[in-house]
């Protein structure tokens, strides 16, 4: 075996790697060549059968099987009622004309006729192929050959079919298209974390983006977002994939708004970049009304006379005072508290 790639669900990694290091410490323990594996970057990829977008991570694993003089395991072949179960090593193929129905397990090398339930194909350099027992098996991969490297390779060439159980790649949607159906639910009810939807009994945005996925993808009927929606969405996604992080979470924001896709796992952070940028813009506003102000800003009226002026009201916001919250307004130049004038 060199190296074979096994493209698998995202949330199946882990449980591949299991098995993985399971195989890994028993080759060490059988003092066979080491397994390794590299576990790749989550990628989207167009699905064959369902021609949707879906997501998925390669798993390239790698690693030498056991050879001795020009001869290498190919599979294990067992009896199974009348037929046979033939389990290939990774990498190797069985010849195409291989008698994959014959039962009578007979051994090419000591030409014994017995009733064999287990039997090993092995390959030499030179195409050679020869089908023998398990007592002839040292015969071909050396004296050495301990009987538990025969289970190991077989538990190798098991890794196509476990990977096969696991199913495909992970349900995924373009980023933008996810905001501006998030925008849509923004627009109509106002950002609903998942956290407050689990304190107040609502639906998240996320989740309620979700549902409107799963009833498209079922052929329902949606309501598409409209432009400002969709324009609302690309504002708060450019500012997420250039945003400065000075915490974790808007690290995490960057790191799902530069991937363009969205994920089960991920469709939280992907909803609240809406709000998050929304926030950032209004902080943006706030600082540049104040830095304004401080450069234009001058006293008016005379000193110790009341007057009456007309203001604008250019922004209002909460603050904590000894006697609870007050309402402080920034009117043409000046900051207030109270009511409007």
């Amino acid at each position: 075996m060199t190296e074979i790639k096994y493209t698998v669900n995202p949330s199946d990694v882990t449980v591949l790697v299991e098995r993985l290091e399971k195989l890994a410490k028993r080759a060490r323990k059988l003092e066979c060549a080491a397994l390794t594996w590299t576990v790749g970057a989550q990628y989207v990829s167009l699905d064959p059968d369902t021609h949707e977008n879906r997501c998925y991570v390669d798993v390239v694993v790698a690693g030498a099987l056991p050879r001795y003089q020009g001869w290498a395991f190919v599979a294990s072949i067992e009896r199974y009622g009348d037929e046979l179960l033939v389990t290939t090593a990774p990498g190797e193929t069985v010849p195409a004309d291989f008698d994959r129905t014959a039962t009578a397990q007979t051994c090419d090398h000591c030409r014994a006729s017995r009733d064999r339930k287990q039997t090993y194909l092995l390959r030499h350099d030179d195409d050679r192929t020869v089908r023998v027992g398990s007592t002839c098996l040292k015969d071909f991969l050396g004296h050495n050959f301990p009987s538990g490297v025969a289970r190991l390779l077989r538990e190798y060439g098991e890794l196509d079919s476990f990977v096969d159980e696991l199913g495909g790649g992970a349900w995924c949607a373009d980023l933008a298209e996810f905001l501006a159906v998030a925008a849509r639910h923004c627009r109509a009810d106002g950002y609903v974390s998942r956290t407050t939807a689990e304190e107040q009994l609502l639906c998240s945005t996320a989740d309620a983006t979700l549902a409107w996925f799963d009833a498209k993808t079922k052929g329902r009927r949606v309501e598409q977002p409209a432009e400002q929606d969709a324009d609302t969405a690309s504002r708060a996604l450019q500012w997420a994939q250039t945003v400065e992080p000075d915490s974790d979470y808007l690290h995490n924001i960057g790191v799902v708004a530069r991937a363009g896709f969205v994920t089960f796992c991920s469709a939280g952070i992907a909803a609240s970049i809406l709000r998050a940028a929304e926030l950032a813009a209004e902080r943006e506003a706030r600082d540049t009304t104040a830095a304004n102000l401080a450069e234009t800003s001058a006293h008016f009226g005379t000193v110790g006379e009341r007057g009456t002026w007309r203001v604008t009201v250019l922004s209002c916001f909460a603050t904590e005072g000894q006697y609870g919250d007050l309402d402080l307004q920034i009117r043409d130049g000046r900051r207030q508290r109270g009511g409007l004038v």
